[in-house]
């Protein structure tokens, strides 16, 4: 949690950074060629990316950042509704970002494609 506040990186994608799922893609992907590489979700969007040769491809599903903003709303703690609100910040840059560092993007619908691409 600390260091998705010290590098401004959603808590999320700090949470799944996995060192063994890390040193498996990399051994995979210096033994074997692949043409797509598939990630599910902004969870596991930055082992999406790996591969150079490949065509990366991201099913997001939804704009994460709008339910962590609905979360903040209805939050009655204030830290907590801090901490969402600053969730929220950083998972619409992120979403953003990934859009367009990735060859592909899918959504379930076309209203979060249009919100996250306004960021």
């Amino acid at each position: 949690m600390l260091k998705g506040a010290f590098t401004r990186l959603p808590m999320v994608i700090v949470r799944d950074e996995i060192a063994l799922m890390q040193r498996t893609l990399a051994r995979l992907l210096a033994s074997e060629s692949f043409e797509v590489v598939h990630a599910d979700q902004v969870s596991m969007s930055k082992y999406g990316l790996q591969g150079k040769q490949a065509h990366h491809i991201l099913d997001l599903h939804n704009a994460m950042y709008l339910v962590t903003e609905r979360l903040a709303t209805h939050e009655t703690n204030p830290l907590k509704r801090l901490m969402f609100q600053q969730e929220a910040r950083a998972l619409a840059r992120y979403e953003a970002q990934l859009c367009a560092r990735y060859d592909q993007v899918t959504f379930v619908t076309d209203e979060d494609r249009q919100l996250i691409q306004r960021q």
